[in-house]
């Protein structure tokens, strides 16, 4: 039975690589034979991802189209064998790549996946083991196997250390307690994995985690940026509760740092109590606020497969029921199916969306994630081995209470045919003699002209007699 399983899942990862090697797009109509049938990707603020029309006999991934918030909605499939799938979507962190791997499941990143990182167009480089990844996309049925739609990651905190603990391992940002652990990955601006203790105070640093119900952040990454880069050094990013908003002056307050708005509108909407994300730049007159937006998670329509890590504690729940709470989303199941929990341990919670946006928690659907062996391999989003990470053994080993088992995919032999060259003769081509003619210049008889001889006329001058005048007497 094991070795059934795992022949199915390569199977399965073996007909996502042929879809993607041929070119068969997220956009493609589903034709004989065809890959991926689908409508398009929906735009970011209605949850993205890969619609499908159906397929035809011939296999593939069959869908029927994505719904706002959703990920991509599946049908199953018609006779002749492929893929079928539900919406799904992960949140948690990102614990592998092969594509990407959240909360134990393996996402195939397709050339139609979008990647987002803090509101950012980004790319599969851009992402790093650790990082908290919210993944919409298709389940496919029976496996551990998916396909992403789309991949948004928001960091918890961007800033300056502003106080440290002698160990390293407690820092203080933009006024948020952010914990770290032997198992939190920590990285300098180049990739290198450093120590907790050549963290200093005045370090930007990216910090990516969970925040448990006191409020303290517990870091799963910790990236430092480059101090030489004067945009890095000067932004940061907030993810917390909007404690005052004064729409008149253009500021507000989320977690207790106030700051201005660029420009009034930005606040627009934005009210007391509300869970935002925000960004901005340190300036000389404090926090000048860029852009801000509601953090709350859209879990997709009813129905839509949700597998979620958070720090889960007891609220409010219903009648005959017990209710977590993480992230901002409530989470929901019999009393026998939710452990007495104090929200210390992250957990992973496995259910559906229900009709009210609450997580319906299936049988089982509480398990305690795999935490990462901080002396192993730390694959990166290109696939290779973060440099000199730390490797202190941890501190305590939490049992899992599923083992996933990542399938093993034996690549296919496949045969190279032998080509012989042709031999090509080339044709000799004869230059043929071309004679040049003889041109002979016609002899032309200049004639001799005779000149005319010209008699001078002899021309008389006449002789003219000067006439006498007598001048007649005058009398005094």
């Amino acid at each position: 039975m094991k070795f059934s399983a795992r022949l199915g899942a390569a199977a399965v990862c073996l007909s996502l690589v042929l879809a993607v090697a041929l070119g068969f797009g997220p956009s493609w109509a589903g034709a004989p034979g065809a890959g991926i049938g689908g409508t398009g990707g929906a735009s970011r603020s209605a949850g993205g991802g890969i619609g499908g029309t159906g397929i035809s006999p011939g296999g593939g991934i069959g869908g029927t189209g994505i719904t706002p918030g959703g990920g991509i909605g599946g049908t199953g499939l018609t006779p002749g064998g492929g893929i079928g799938g539900t919406g799904v979507t992960g949140f948690g962190s990102i614990q592998a790549f092969g594509s990407i791997f959240v909360n134990g499941r393996e996402y195939a990143l397709v050339p139609g996946t979008r990647i987002m990182v803090d509101g950012r167009p980004a790319t599969q480089a851009d992402l790093r083991v650790g990082q908290v990844a919210l993944v919409r996309g298709d389940a496919v049925a029976a496996s551990r196997a998916g396909v992403a739609a789309t991949v948004e990651v928001n960091h918890s905190l961007v800033g300056r250390i502003d106080t440290l603990s002698a160990d390293g391992r407690t820092q203080t940002i933009l006024g948020q307690t952010v914990v770290t652990s032997p198992a939190t990955r920590l990285a300098d601006a180049q990739g290198a994995g450093i120590a907790a203790t050549e963290m200093k105070v005045g370090d930007v640093v990216a910090i990516s985690g969970l925040r448990r119900a006191d409020g303290v952040w517990i870091a799963s990454r910790v990236d430092r940026l480059p101090s030489n880069d004067p945009s890095a050094a000067a932004r940061f990013v907030i993810n917390g509760q909007v404690g005052a908003v004064d729409q008149a002056q253009g500021t507000v307050e989320i977690g207790g740092n106030k700051a201005v708005a660029a420009r009034p509108v930005l606040l627009s909407g934005i009210h007391t109590g509300a869970a935002v994300f925000a960004a901005g730049t340190y300036t000389a007159r404090g926090l000048v606020l860029e852009a801000i937006s509601t953090s709350a998670i859209d879990l997709g329509p009813r129905g839509t497969r949700v597998e979620m890590e958070g720090f889960f504690a007891p609220t409010t729940g219903r009648v005959g029921a017990l209710a977590l709470t993480a992230n901002g989303v409530t989470a929901v199941g019999p009393q026998t199916a939710l452990p007495e929990s104090t929200g210390s341990t992250p957990v992973v919670v496995t259910g559906h969306v229900d009709d009210d946006g609450t997580i319906l928690i299936e049988e089982g659907g509480i398990t305690v994630p795999n935490q990462p062996d901080p002396s192993g391999p730390r694959g990166e989003g290109g696939g290779g081995v973060e440099r000199g990470a730390e490797s202190e053994a941890p501190e305590s080993s939490t049992p899992s209470r599923t083992e996933v088992e990542k399938p093993e995919t034996e690549a296919p032999e496949v045969e190279t045919p032998q080509v012989e060259t042709p031999e090509v003769e080339t044709p000799q081509v004869e230059t043929p003699e071309v004679e040049t003619p003889e041109v002979q210049t016609p002899e032309v008889e200049i004639p001799e002209v005779q000149r005319p001889e010209i008699e001078t006329p002899e021309i008389q001058v006449p002789e003219v007699q000067t006439p006498e005048i007598e001048l007649p007497e005058t009398s005094h």
